[in-house]
């Protein structure tokens, strides 16, 4: 297995990592690449509305990830920020899983009753617009 089963979330991207590999899914994206999990992207309530969170994540493999190849995955679980001093209330994680396929991420499936897991080839990412 390609994780650790740590907790939950590194199970259900463990398991959909074989599906892909088993499958030969994305032209075989783990031969030479890495498996990338987005834990929690974090943005300052002042900068929220701008694709800061898009622009962040694709900065970063863009520019500080050399490797362009392999899976980058991540859930689409809209959380209390810790960056907030008020308590915020979330409406929809499709919505955020729809603010992540801007960027390239595809859903894969609804594997937790609070998230959606989403996940894209690390070239696509790179070359998304």
């Amino acid at each position: 297995m390609w994780l650790d089963t740590l907790d939950e979330d590194h199970c259900i991207i463990g398991n959909r990592a074989d599906q892909i590999e088993e499958h030969d899914l994305y032209n075989d994206p783990f031969s030479f690449g890495s498996l990338f999990y987005i834990r929690r992207v974090d943005v300052h309530p002042k900068f929220r509305g701008q694709h800061t969170g898009i622009n962040l994540i694709q900065y970063t493999f863009k520019n500080l990830i050399r490797n362009a190849n392999g899976m980058v995955f991540l859930f689409a679980k809209p959380m209390q920020s810790t960056l907030s001093k008020k308590k915020e209330t979330f409406k929809s994680h499709a919505r955020l899983a729809k603010y992540y396929e801007k960027c390239g991420f595809k859903r894969v499936s609804q594997k937790k009753a609070d998230a959606i897991l989403m996940e894209t080839n690390l070239q696509d990412l790179v070359e998304h617009n």
